[in-house]
């Protein structure tokens, strides 16, 4: 049988199941008046063929009997019924609570995208100023090609690689660029205990499930927007999944209570 209430508000089922539950309380007194009524007219019966043996019972005592087996036969499948709404409201309950639960995971999820949009932004414009000191800079280096050793040793001169004994401009611009970077945020930066790189590596197919750090074969395009490709539209992709859900809540979401049929 189909839960009515399964798509109902949380707000909804809670004052449905309390009426429910309220109800089941008054089956229950109803009941027991009940069984005391039963009790007695057969405690009548009882006693009348005892003290009046051959005689037949009165049809006052029999139908006292009668009503009250019916009233509690009747007032017991009332009491399942109950019994049947508040186990279904129960889990109609919980139902809706998890999807809350979800609802508001995603919320979040969705308002740091948004976050991160409006970031991406200030980073656009960081790195528009950036490029374009950076592209003056390179620009004046292009006039000192041995401004700064490479090795402390060199090539002869005839050698073909005696241009490598010192750092071009695009690596000196990457290192400051890098160096700059490595102030405010470190953590971006590889860690590793033999890590020596001075210059900020591109991660590879950031569009793909799994991005690689590898580049195989040319240099990949630039991707217009990174931050939207790599973040923000995987937080977007998480949210929906969790509210489908095909990813369990986060960690730290509040917990879902269950409850037990009355």
């Amino acid at each position: 049988m189909k839960n009515p209430f399964k798509r109902s508000t949380e707000l909804q089922i809670a004052d449905q199941l309390a009426k429910f539950e309220s109800g089941l309380e008054t089956l229950r007194r109803r009941s027991q008046i009940v069984d005391d009524l039963l009790t007695k007219a057969r405690e009548k019966r009882r006693d009348f063929i005892a003290e009046n043996p051959g005689t037949e019972v009165p049809g006052e005592i029999r139908h006292a009997i009668t009503i009250a087996e019916l009233d509690a036969k009747s007032t017991g499948e009332e009491i399942d019924e109950y019994r049947a709404h508040i186990t279904e409201l129960q889990a109609a309950l919980v139902v809706a609570r998890e999807r809350q639960a979800r609802e508001a995971a995603a919320a979040e999820l969705n308002e740091a995208a948004k976050r991160v949009d409006v970031l991406e932004g200030d980073m656009r414009k960081a790195a528009s100023a950036l490029t374009s000191a950076a592209g003056s800079v390179l620009r004046v280096l292009d006039d000192y090609p041995d401004l700064v050793q490479a090795r402390p040793w060199s090539f002869p001169e005839e050698h073909d690689r005696r241009a490598q004994d010192h750092f071009a401009g695009a690596d000196l611009v990457g290192a400051v660029i890098a160096e700059l970077l490595f102030r405010g945020v470190p953590e971006v930066f590889d860690r590793g205990q033999y890590d020596s790189s001075i210059t900020l590596r591109r991660m590879d197919a950031i569009t793909a499930p799994v991005p690689s750090m590898r580049f195989e074969g040319p240099t990949p395009p630039a991707v217009d927007r990174p931050v939207s490709a790599l973040i923000s539209e995987r937080l977007r992709a998480r949210a929906a999944a969790i509210v489908a859900g095909e990813l369990p809540l986060p960690a730290g979401a509040p917990p879902i209570e269950q409850q037990s049929a009355a």
